[in-house]
C-alpha cells in the first residue's frame, strides 16, 4: 500500500485523545493526495459520501465553529484543515454517548467541532495492516 508522508506518520498515541491529528490543508489536497496514497482517498472518499446527523461527537480546537458545514459546500469546505481523532466513544439505543475501553473508530473533523465522518480501524491477527470501512456518518 502507498502512503504520502502524512499517512505514514500517523500512528496511534498521535490519534488518541487528547491528541488531535492535522492531516490535511484543505479537501482539495485530500483529493490530490489520494490520487497516489490509498489513505487519503479512503479518507476523501469518507468525507464524499458523508451526511448530517444530529449526533456527533464534539471536539474542541483552535478555530473549530459550533455549526456544520455541509459537505456539499464546496467552497468552504475547500479551506478546511482536516483533523483525525480516535473515537472512545460509542452510542447507546437512546443516542446516548458511553465510554468504552476499546479503539471504536476515527473521526474526521473539518473545522466544525462536530464529526464530519468516520471510519474504523481493523487489524487481522498475522496481517501487518488492515483498513476497513465500516461505519459511515
Amino acid at each position: 500500500m502507498s502512503l504520502c508522508a502524512l499517512c505514514s506518520a500517523l500512528t496511534i498515541s498521535k490519534l488518541y485523545p487528547p491528541n488531535i491529528y492535522h492531516h490535511g490543508a484543505n479537501v482539495a489536497a485530500l483529493k490530490q493526495s489520494g490520487e497516489s496514497c490509498q489513505l487519503c482517498k479512503l479518507i476523501h472518499w469518507s468525507l464524499s459520501r458523508a451526511s448530517e446527523a444530529e449526533h456527533h461527537p464534539q471536539l474542541h480546537f483552535e478555530g473549530a465553529l459550533d455549526d456544520l458545514i455541509p459537505y456539499g459546500e464546496r467552497k468552504e469546505r475547500d479551506k478546511c484543515s482536516i483533523k483525525l481523532q480516535i473515537i472512545t466513544q460509542a452510542w447507546n439505543e437512546k443516542f446516548e454517548m458511553v465510554e468504552t475501553n476499546e479503539i471504536f473508530k476515527v473521526g474526521i473533523w473539518m473545522k466544525s467541532k462536530y464529526m464530519i465522518a468516520d471510519f474504523a480501524l481493523v487489524v487481522e491477527e498475522g496481517i501487518a495492516a488492515c483498513v476497513s470501512v465500516l461505519t459511515l456518518h
